[in-house]
């Protein structure tokens, strides 16, 4: 009797780590897959007099190079191409979206993904980060000061 009960007890601490191996493999393919992704960087050239580039360039990029986050760089090439390129591609291949340049990329980049289909879903699994180069910043000043 006790033979059977030692067997179903190991039989069951198998099934156990069975368990934990599959649980651990996808939990490890899953995040793979999101550091396999890359950040999608929207830049309006023309903000800050021009400077949203060589700032994007010379303080961002280095940051992104320590962090070993790799990026895709989209430079605007005219009005409205920031929201028209996030309502109408497949915004899921990149873990998230930066904005670079003033308050009109962000106002394009917000709009883009309220005027999608699936803007519920877009909204919740893409994060948007904003690097404020414009000549005033008023959205990042009011935002900074709110939090304050």
């Amino acid at each position: 009797m006790e033979l059977g009960t030692s067997n179903c007890s190991t039989l069951l601490i198998l099934k156990c780590l069975t368990a934990l191996i599959i649980t651990a493999c996808f939990l490890a393919c899953l995040v793979s897959q999101l550091e396999e992704k890359r950040l999608l960087v929207l830049l309006n050239p023309k903000s800050g007099p021009g400077k949203a580039r060589e700032l994007f360039q010379q303080r961002v990029v280095p940051v992104l190079a320590e962090a070993e986050m790799s990026f895709d760089l989209y430079v605007t090439k005219h009005a409205n191409y920031a929201r028209d390129f996030v309502r109408t591609k497949d915004i899921y291949q990149w873990r998230g979206v930066v904005v670079v340049g003033g308050d009109g990329i962000v106002f394009e980049a917000i709009n883009g993904l309220f005027e999608r289909e699936d803007w519920q879903k877009a909204v919740k699994e893409l994060p948007i980060g904003v690097i404020p180069c414009g000549s005033g910043n008023g959205l990042a000043k009011a935002i900074s000061y709110a939090v304050q």
